[in-house]
């Protein structure tokens, strides 16, 4: 029996959490904190963000996607086309992240959101377990990075996809505009 060379999962997480600045302890924090160029916006950390966040920073290790927004944007695009979020709340918060990377990335959103149909997240995944497995093991298993054609059913899923997110990061202004005209203004 031969043991697998390479790092962990956990191994690579950890060199993850260095490189990226970012605390390993983040799903036991009260709040979180999220840059957007010289912005930078502190949230909650809901349950069911602290419940996501560690398998969220795994597909990040997985897929390589970056953590910037475009990175961001990516890594919504694959999880979205790699199975539902664990939680409604998780799928409305990352929703408007598909219409900002319609508008400023469509080529690769949509190339992300491909490579997902391919694999799957690991929202349901025993990190007792998988943080020991060798991660070139997982990585084949989970987020496999050769390409493949297009299909219909990709296209449409995605196209469904975009709709929603626009539905959901434009109907403030919709709301807005509406609730202008009944009260009369131009």
């Amino acid at each position: 029996m031969t043991l697998p060379t390479g790092p962990t999962v956990g191994e690579a997480l950890a060199r993850f959490y260095a490189v990226q600045r970012l605390s390993s302890g983040q799903a036991a924090s009260k709040r979180w904190t999220c840059g957007f160029g010289p912005l930078e916006l502190t949230f909650p950390n809901f349950e069911w963000r602290k419940q996501a966040i560690e398998r969220h920073d795994i597909h990040h290790v997985l897929t390589g996607y970056a953590c910037t927004l475009a990175g961001e944007i990516e890594m919504a695009a694959w999880e979205f086309g790699a199975g539902p979020f664990p939680d409604i709340r998780a799928t409305l918060f990352c929703l408007p992240l598909l219409a900002a990377g319609g508008i400023s990335a469509p080529k690769k959103t949509l190339a992300a959101f491909k490579r997902g149909r391919r694999g799957r997240t690991l929202y349901g995944a025993d990190l007792g377990v998988l943080l020991h497995r060798p991660l070139r093991a997982v990585q084949s298993e989970i987020a496999p990075a050769r390409e493949r054609p297009l299909t219909t059913a990709d296209a449409f899923s995605f196209g469904r996809l975009i709709l929603a997110a626009f539905a959901l990061a434009f109907s403030p202004l919709v709301a807005g505009l509406i609730f202008a005209r009944i009260i009369g203004l131009p």
